[in-house]
């Protein structure tokens, strides 16, 4: 049993695509990304890795230099320049995983026709999901939003259509997948690793200046809900504290900073070892996010021993137990932001325990090794077997 992995973008895949060539499950890779992303470093043999680069650096080149209002319009163009050529350099397998909402349905197509089972990575909750909340998002915040798209395209459709089972990170995104009218016996839930060097994160080492920090990374985007934090923080009011927003910058950004001046440090987005060092001397980090299939960041503080405050509409809460490593609270709430903020800000000791059971949880999550183990599982229940495929999927994979 061999398996197509197709991704336009990496999604995380650089990371385990090499464990699954070890155990001779991996037929090819096909990905677009920078030349210097090659097989030997991801750990693959040259034949199993398809780099169709081009595209990957037109889409750079288009949002950068020319910019389109609806980002989605941009990569929806290269990413069928991508699929149709990948169709060029196709070989079967018996399973296909692929990422989807980028334009992969003629390769889910053309698996299908091979009678292959298609294994759709949904890394983003359901799409229409998705845009209605960013739609609210943007109407709230009083954002021009002609030229941007709030529906899912037609391809976008079909890519749900022509899916055997579905890969998730999170509950969150499989119950959006259940409450669009997919069966719960098609997804697989399957936490990713986190995406951090070899050598584990170093602790945390709380600074001697007594200053709260409280940090959130990620771009300043509507459906981030950084817009809440701030209000959470205006409300609160803390003494010796700082917010700091680590993440790029967007179009929406303005307004959603706009009338919290002075509340705020803002640091542009940064490499990964910078950010690190911030995570290691934070109070606490916050994950206010409206919309999140994961949230990657709450793993990564986790693992440096920081607590963490993160919303029900993280997938990444799925890591978080409430009141031991940290707080759960609903989205777009403030007030429930303010809370956990002020409980955390008046008891060190709280922030030490949370800090020693962080630790415990971030080891909890397993290796990327761990994780190529888990699809390794799926590929063998969801894989044409004689004549049939298995029809359910539980609940996660272990």
């Amino acid at each position: 049993m061999t398996v197509n992995i197709a991704a336009f973008s990496l999604h995380r895949y650089e990371h385990f695509v090499g464990h699954l060539a070890q155990a001779g499950a991996l037929a090819r890779f096909y990905y677009a990304h920078r030349l210097s992303t090659d097989h030997r470093r991801l750990g693959i043999a040259a034949d199993q890795a398809v780099n169709v680069f081009l595209p990957a650096y037109l889409a750079g080149a288009h949002m950068r230099y020319a910019p389109p209002t609806d980002t989605g319009t941009c990569y929806d163009f290269h990413s069928a320049l991508w699929q149709a050529m990948v169709l060029r350099r196709w070989r079967p397998a018996a399973v296909l995983q692929t990422v989807i909402g980028y334009r992969v349905e003629k390769l889910m197509a053309r698996a299908k026709r091979d009678s292959a089972a298609v294994l759709a990575h949904a890394v983003t909750p359901y799409w229409g999901r998705q845009l209605d909340l960013e739609r609210e998002e943007w109407c709230r915040l009083g954002l021009d939003d002609r030229g941007r798209r709030w529906t899912m395209t037609p391809e976008q459709r079909r890519q749900y259509e022509l899916a055997d089972y579905f890969m998730v990170d999170s509950r969150f995104s499989r119950d959006t997948l259940t409450d669009a009218g997919i069966a719960a016996g098609r997804i697989f839930i399957v936490p990713p690793a986190a995406h951090v060097p070899p050598s584990p994160l170093v602790p945390a080492e709380q600074p001697a200046d007594g200053v709260f920090r409280v940090l959130v990374v990620g771009r300043l985007d509507p459906v981030k809900g950084h817009r809440y934090l701030l209000e959470a923080w205006r409300r609160s009011a803390l003494p010796a504290a700082e917010l700091i927003f680590v993440g790029g910058a967007t179009a929406a950004t303005p307004a959603i900073l706009a009338g919290y001046d002075g509340l705020y440090r803002h640091i542009p987005q940064s490499p990964f070892a910078d950010v690190a060092a911030l995570m290691r001397r934070a109070s606490v980090v916050v994950l206010p996010t409206v919309c999140d299939g994961w949230g990657q960041v709450t793993v990564e503080a986790l693992a440096c021993g920081v607590p963490v405050i993160v919303t029900a509409n993280a997938g990444s809460a799925d890591c978080v137990k409430d009141g031991v490593n940290g707080f759960v609270v609903p989205a777009r709430d403030p007030d429930a932001l303010a809370q956990a903020l002020e409980t955390l800000h008046r008891d060190p000791d709280l922030r030490a325990v949370m800090a020693a059971e962080a630790r415990k949880s971030a080891a909890e999550v397993g290796g990327w090794d761990a994780y190529a183990a888990r699809l390794l599982n799926i590929y063998a229940a969801v894989a044409p077997e004689r004549g049939g495929k298995r029809e359910t999927a539980p609940e996660s994979v272990t």
